[in-house]
């Protein structure tokens, strides 16, 4: 119901507190109307606020520890796969090779968008859009076109360094200087520029093969 705020990139302790209060909260409102129900108790304020604080006692301990235990489990799990990726290519990361030449029709009649692969840095989708951030003139500038992120990675040569990270993410492997694990997945830090790219769990394996392809 709530994609972007659960998903890995917004993922945080107090949107897990909130959403197991809400639960919480229905859980105890359920309860009062249904006890009210077997012993024919007519509604009254009190009764309900005595079972809604009761639940809320009994339920806040479980509570925290349980999203405690998630979180350490989030950051042991995606710090131990950033490691992993690291230690299974000892080198440094991708060298800007040969001038690789792109052309990708957009979705505008007679658009094309030309591009050298050592200049794009990465690229977001915005709907039916994405914002491109490539090198003009030693400077990163975004470009805006009309294609959306799957229509563009499709008409990537498969032997690109360019991949799909993320649902909203394409990001060029060259460009990557380290990759970090917390609770909300892993991250990429791109070279001169404050931009983090996320890594959903879904695109770990790929992003991890991509590295082992390139010794």
């Amino acid at each position: 119901m709530l994609p972007k705020v659960f998903s890995d990139k917004h993922w945080k302790v107090r949107h897990q507190v909130i959403f197991y209060l809400v639960i919480l909260f229905v859980i105890a409102t359920l309860n009062g109307v249904y006890t009210n129900y077997i012993n024919s108790l007519s509604f009254s304020w009190y009764n309900y606020w005595w079972i809604i604080s009761r639940t809320f006692v009994l339920g806040g301990i479980p509570i925290a520890f349980i999203t405690l235990l998630d979180y350490q489990r989030k950051v042991k799990l995606n710090t131990n796969k950033a490691s992993n990726i690291l230690l299974s290519n000892k080198k440094e990361f991708l060298k800007d090779s040969e001038e690789t030449r792109h052309q990708i029709l957009t979705d505008l009649k007679n658009e094309t968008i030309s591009f050298n692969e050592n200049d794009f840095n990465y690229a977001i989708a915005v709907g039916n859009y994405i914002d491109m951030y490539v090198l003009v003139e030693n400077t990163l500038k975004k470009v805006t076109y009309r294609i959306t992120l799957s229509s563009f990675e499709k008409q990537l040569d498969k032997t690109s360094s360019l991949i799909r990270c993320h649902r909203s993410y394409l990001v060029n492997l060259k460009k990557v200087e380290s990759i970090t694990g917390n609770a909300q997945g892993l991250k990429l830090e791109l070279k001169n520029q404050s931009e983090i790219v996320p890594v959903s769990r879904k695109y770990i394996p790929i992003v991890k093969q991509s590295f082992l392809k390139n010794p």
